[in-house]
C-alpha cells in the first residue's frame, strides 16, 4: 500500500513501478495458491468422509469444495481479464477514462462475484432459523444450566480423549 501510494503522488523513478508490479504479481500467486492447497486439502477431506461410509454431498466440507474451486475460477479469470484488459489499454492511451472505467468494472466484478461465491448458505451453524445444534461437540444443557464454567470442564473433557 505504502508502494502503490508513493507512486501515485510521488514523481519517482520508474523502479518503483517495476517494484509495484512485481509485489502484485506476488500477492496474486500467493492468492492462487493459497486456493489450490485449500482444494487439495478439502479433496483430502472429502475422501477421509467416503472412507468412512459419509456421503461427502451431505457435509459442508462439499460446499466449501465448490465454493474454492469457483474462487479458484473467478481469480484466474480476473487475472486473465486484466492482462488482456491491458493490452487493449495500451491502443487507448487518447482516452484515459476508459482505462479507469475498465479497471473500476473488472474490480467491480470481482467483488460481486467473490461476494455472491462466499455468501451465507442455508446449512450454517450461524443461520439463527434452523433452531438445532444436534451437531455440537457438547450438550445444550450444559449451555443453560452450568454457565461457561461447565462448557470449559467440558471443553477440557473432550479435548482428553
Amino acid at each position: 500500500m505504502v508502494l502503490n501510494i508513493a507512486y501515485r503522488y510521488y514523481t519517482l523513478s520508474n523502479f518503483t513501478f517495476f517494484a509495484l508490479a512485481i509485489l502484485y504479481m506476488t500477492i496474486l500467486a500467493l492468492i492462487l495458491s493459497s486456493i489450490a492447497r485449500n482444494v487439495r486439502e478439502l479433496k483430502m477431506q472429502m475422501m477421509i468422509l467416503r472412507q468412512a461410509d459419509i456421503d461427502p454431498s451431505s457435509t459442508p466440507a462439499h460446499i466449501k469444495a465448490i465454493m474454492y474451486r469457483r474462487y479458484q475460477l473467478i481469480m484466474f479469470s480476473f487475472v486473465c481479464t486484466k492482462i488482456f484488459a491491458e493490452m487493449v489499454l495500451l491502443f487507448l492511451r487518447d482516452f484515459p477514462w476508459i482505462t479507469y472505467l475498465c479497471a473500476e468494472a473488472i474490480d467491480m466484478v470481482l467483488c460481486v462475484s467473490v461476494g455472491h461465491t462466499f455468501r451465507l448458505r442455508d446449512n450454517t451453524p450461524f443461520n439463527t432459523e434452523q433452531g438445532d445444534f444436534n451437531w455440537l461437540p457438547f450438550p445444550t444443557e450444559i449451555l443453560r444450566d452450568g454457565g461457561p464454567q461447565s462448557l470449559v470442564a467440558r471443553m477440557a473433557e473432550l479435548g482428553g480423549e
